[in-house]
């Protein structure tokens, strides 16, 4: 550490070690996006014309608006399976051995 800027100690030393963090933070975050349903059914059920309607949304209004819940279940699958495919990227792209 010693002659290190301060850049260089964030960069070489203080990021490697937050790397753990960061990652779980970007997998749950992405996770919470995609679940988003409470603030937007409560405040405008889907807005003027769907302008505020996210995906979660379409799967409860199919499943429980328009009685197909066959269809919402594929929805709901190729969500999760999405989530999956997005987390395990992640994953394996950001996961760095830390030395200590």
């Amino acid at each position: 550490m010693d002659g290190a800027s301060g850049w260089q100690r964030l960069r070489f030393i203080t990021l490697p070690l937050l790397n753990p963090q960061i990652l779980m933070v970007c997998i749950l975050e992405l996770i919470f996006n995609f679940k988003i349903f409470d603030q937007v059914y409560a405040t405008t059920q889907g807005g003027p014309a769907s302008a505020s309607q996210t995906l979660i949304m379409l799967l409860y209004d199919t499943a429980f608006k328009y009685f197909r819940p066959g269809d919402a279940s594929v929805m709901a699958v190729f969500v999760f399976v999405t989530l999956l495919t997005v987390t395990l990227l992640q994953w394996r792209l950001f996961r760095k051995p830390v030395e200590y």
